[in-house]
């Protein structure tokens, strides 16, 4: 990975190159503020060299078959191997980890930015409510709800890259993370009697409902931000 500039390429877009080969893909994209490009590519493992302009450029024409791309500079330049790891914890004591402190895992498929965002919601709220007086038990769910999604994360991940090496990703609905779920969380508890729809922990669709005051309202607009809400089931008869 390096930043450099460049000549020969549109500043208006990126620039992906032999997509479906992954020993050979080089994207390259214009750094927004910058008169820079980030250029992305595979090295092979052994491969040692250091990168000034001239070799550069010459491994950029050799990798996408150009002559008119020349590196005119590197400010910085880095190189980045994909790993797979996870926290034994996410809680010891009075320290917690969220994000990329608790987990790491290749870039495939975009999920690290969400996951990160999911687990400081998570955590965030539970401290706040601890510091008005919630017990240790909801801290301790932290790592009980979070930590398996990031251990399904990392098998994802890496489940992406493989396929990507193969030619290419297919995007299921695991990649939209919308199937999380805190089923097994000490604060989800679901009444013996119920076998039929959703479960406590479940992800819940939106649906229509009516306020105190007899409003329409949507269950996702009742949903967004740190407020608490009851909800209420009328009986249909």
């Amino acid at each position: 990975m390096a930043d450099a500039s460049l000549s020969g390429l549109n500043r208006d877009v990126w620039h992906h190159f032999n997509d479906g080969d992954m020993t050979r893909m080089i994207t390259i994209c214009p750094l927004a503020g910058t008169q820079l490009f980030q250029i992305q590519a595979l090295l092979a493992p052994d491969d040692s060299q250091n990168f000034s302009a001239d070799v550069l450029t010459a491994f950029l024409t050799e990798r996408i078959g150009r002559t008119d791309v020349r590196i005119h500079s590197i400010p910085w330049v880095s190189k980045y191997q994909m790993n797979a790891r996870i926290a034994e914890h996410y809680r010891v004591g009075k320290v917690f980890l969220a994000g990329d402190a608790a987990h790491v895992h290749p870039p495939t498929g975009g999920q690290g930015l969400n996951t990160s965002i999911q687990d400081a919601y998570n955590l965030g709220w539970k401290m706040a409510a601890s510091l008005r007086g919630a017990g240790e038990e909801l801290l301790d769910s932290y790592e009980q709800e979070r930590r398996p999604v990031a251990e399904s994360l990392l098998h994802l991940s890496t489940r992406l890259l493989d396929s990507q090496k193969q030619g290419g990703i297919k995007r299921e609905r695991d990649v939209q993370q919308l199937d999380i779920q805190y089923t097994d969380s000490p604060l989800a508890h679901t009444l013996p009697e119920r076998q039929h729809g959703l479960q406590a922990g479940e992800r819940a669709p939106d649906a229509p409902l009516l306020g105190a005051g007899g409003q329409s309202l949507r269950l996702f607009q009742l949903l967004q931000g740190p407020d608490w809400n009851l909800f209420g089931l009328r009986n249909p008869r």
